[in-house]
């Protein structure tokens, strides 16, 4: 599961009980947080609340951004590479007959367009090393058709590029459940 939670950090948030009920009823075993807003020493208390001994973060900047996974035990997840924009992984689960093998790239697109480029052309690199069967989750905060927002102007700024680099990786989108906009 993949989620812009906006912070962690205040006690009277919501996020943590609605993290611990999601986790209980859909059998999460791979959390992505994203805008974590937080640092070390909070992303350790966010994982004993919510159960996960297996945890790695990118700390926020200044209360800015801030990317955190956790995963339950039976995965067996190294953490390969990570930016503010992206953790990526390699992971090996537990299937009937061995072990299924397989790579994980948690994505947070920058929400300023000008800096898109960069990010775009750092998961190039990765996905260029990348071995074989390759899940990119997250958020890429750009959008590519005006029915994916409301209002605002009709120009859809780095559409483009975007769509010329999820293309060229042939990257298909899994649908979002839930609100679409929030």
């Amino acid at each position: 599961m993949a989620w812009n939670c906006r912070g962690l950090n205040s006690s009277d948030d919501p996020t943590i009980p609605f993290l611990k009920w999601t986790i209980r009823k859909f059998s999460v075993d791979v959390l992505f947080l994203m805008e974590t807003k937080s640092s070390k020493d909070v992303v350790g208390v966010v994982a004993r609340l919510l159960n996960f001994e297996n945890y790695d973060f990118v700390e926020a900047v200044d209360y800015a951004g801030g990317l955190a996974i956790f995963w339950c035990p039976f995965l067996k997840i190294s953490v390969e590479e990570k930016s503010t924009n992206f953790i990526f992984c390699k992971v090996a689960d537990v299937i009937r007959n061995g072990f299924n093998e397989w790579e994980l790239l948690l994505v947070y697109g920058s929400p300023y367009v000008d800096e898109r480029e960069k990010v775009w052309n750092g998961l190039d690199d990765i996905m260029q090393r990348a071995s074989g069967k390759v899940l990119l989750m997250g958020d890429f905060n750009q959008i590519e058709f005006h029915n994916q927002k409301i209002g605002g102007t009709i120009n859809i700024p780095g559409k483009e590029m975007f769509m010329n680099w999820r293309i060229k990786w042939q990257l298909i989108e899994i649908p979002f459940h839930g609100v679409q906009f929030t």
